[in-house]
């Protein structure tokens, strides 16, 4: 007997254009909203990272955070046994 896995889309890991590029690839969207997602994510790079110096992230230590390690989901279909649960409903 063989074991069903969902079905992904790897993306380059971080917030890069090319891992977005993949991102708005995998979803079937209409384009009003690829649109506005691209204004937005142009804007989230048009933006530096928020430091010590900003009186709103004063106290907030984000030196933890490592951008690189995350990035936009992948697509993923869903597995058969999460489909037979659905439709169960």
């Amino acid at each position: 007997m063989s074991s069903s896995s969902a079905v992904s889309t790897t993306a380059p890991a971080g917030f890069t254009e090319d891992a977005f590029e993949v991102f708005l690839k995998g979803r079937d969207e209409p384009g009003w909203l690829v649109d506005r997602r691209r204004q937005a994510f142009a804007r989230f790079q048009a933006f530096a990272w928020p430091t010590s110096r900003d009186e709103e992230w004063r106290r907030t230590d984000i030196r933890a955070f490592k951008p690189a390690e995350f990035g936009p989901p992948a697509s993923v279909e869903p597995s058969p046994a999460a489909l037979r649960l659905l439709q169960r409903g």
